[in-house]
């Protein structure tokens, strides 16, 4: 029994470095990608503000009636 037990424990402390490395790497491009994708979707959401002020008032109203802006706030 103390064998196996000290057998589990060799082959765990053979396995753990690369465990380990997987999973703050895994962690790191989870951070990077929910980062970008956050800034992206910033600068896409200030980028249809600032030009949807430019816009003629008739072709918000059309907007507005197709219900556009819940549309673009489903797919953001």
């Amino acid at each position: 029994m103390p064998f196996l037990i000290q057998a589990f424990f060799t082959a765990l402390a053979t396995l753990l470095p690369s465990l380990v490395s997987k999973v703050l790497v895994g962690l790191g491009f989870g951070y990077v990608t929910y980062e970008l994708g956050s800034f992206g979707i910033d600068y896409i959401f200030n980028l249809i503000v600032t030009n949807a002020a430019t816009l003629p008032i008739e072709v918000i109203a059309v907007f507005n009636y197709a219900k556009l802006d819940q549309a673009i706030g489903f797919m953001l």
